[in-house]
């Protein structure tokens, strides 16, 4: 198990801190840059405390720092008396914010691996043969590859599955152009049109659903001069996509024959000709010609027919109007 940490937490505000104000009044900015550095080599130390006994480490950081032996002795004194940046130990130096990320990594790995259960290997006849007394076991390169396999198969499906659904935009748009009359006309790689269509097939519609829609709102809309503007995607497939795939059409000669069921029932043959009576200015009661001007029959209050050149009219039981000899 590995004794040291590969990285830590860094505070984004650490440069504020009075710690390092006081250490930048006397090094500067480049004060800093030598904590972090030195910082990073304990991080690296065995359990992260960095031994100095020994005088070519000590050499080595100082060299790497830009400082001479006498000028890096200096420089830890001042982080550790002044500045209370670093922790001097009985192995040597490192620093609080070092020491809790290593505590926490090394934790998290001893947890791991009292948790790690080797699993079985399930032995075929290929699987069986050994190499150099080795059981042919799948090595860590041959982990990685696999993994990066399933990766790849992941990557493909998702590719896969863009490209299906890019090709159900291009059917849905061109059917609908196509129902329209259109040559060009609406896009299917408008941004807007295809995140519609998309989000309606994440919801679950299908293909054939956006085809319902096309001929219902096409057949619907086409003729009505104030409703074939809105034979467009972005109304079309928008949030009224449900009510417009289960809208219920009603054709003409329905629509009529509902209309009359709602004014009420048909008049009967004694009243279309009663009606047909008055229109011709008959009047049926009795058998004489009315004036239209006046409204009044050509009978006069003693029931003498005035005029010899009036038209009388009789009615016979069949309905039919036949002039009277």
């Amino acid at each position: 198990m590995k004794e040291n940490i590969e990285y830590y937490r860094h505070f984004s505000g650490a440069d504020q801190h009075p710690k390092f104000e006081m250490l930048r009044a006397k090094y500067g900015w480049a004060g800093d840059g030598k904590f972090w550095a030195l910082n990073n080599r304990i991080a690296l130390a065995s359990n992260c405390v960095l031994d100095l006994s020994k005088k070519y480490v000590k050499a080595s950081i100082a060299n790497a720092l830009d400082f001479t032996l006498s000028e890096f002795d200096e420089f830890v004194i001042y982080l550790l008396e002044e500045c209370d940046l670093i922790i001097e130990t009985e192995s040597g130096i490192t620093t609080n914010e070092v020491q809790e990320n290593y505590v926490k990594v090394s934790e998290k790995r001893m947890r791991n691996k009292a948790g790690y259960v080797k699993k079985p290997i399930l032995k075929t006849a290929e699987s069986s043969t050994k190499l150099a007394g080795i059981e042919n076991q799948p090595t860590g390169m041959q982990i990685q590859l696999s993994e990066n396999i399933q990766t790849k198969v992941k990557e493909t499906k998702v590719k896969e599955s863009k490209v299906n659904k890019s090709k159900d935009v291009v059917i849905i748009i061109n059917d609908l152009n196509e129902r329209l009359g259109y040559k060009k006309g609406y896009s299917a790689k408008s941004e807007k049109t295809q995140s519609l269509i998309l989000a309606r097939l994440k919801e679950g519609y299908s293909l054939e659903d956006f085809i319902t829609v096309n001929e219902k709102k096409v057949n619907s809309w086409q003729r009505d001069p104030n409703m074939c503007k809105y034979l467009r995607p972005e109304t079309l497939y928008g949030n009224k996509f449900e009510g417009y795939l289960n809208e219920i059409i009603v054709s003409d000669n329905d629509a009529l024959r509902f209309n009359q069921g709602k004014q009420g029932k048909k008049p009967s043959t004694k009243e279309r000709l009663a009606n047909a009576w008055a229109e011709m200015g008959v009047d049926p009661e009795n058998n004489s010609l009315v004036k239209p001007e006046t409204g009044k029959s050509n009978v006069d209050s003693t029931g003498v027919k005035q005029g010899v050149n009036v038209i009388e009219f009789g009615i016979p039981e069949r309905g039919n109007i036949k002039r009277l000899n």
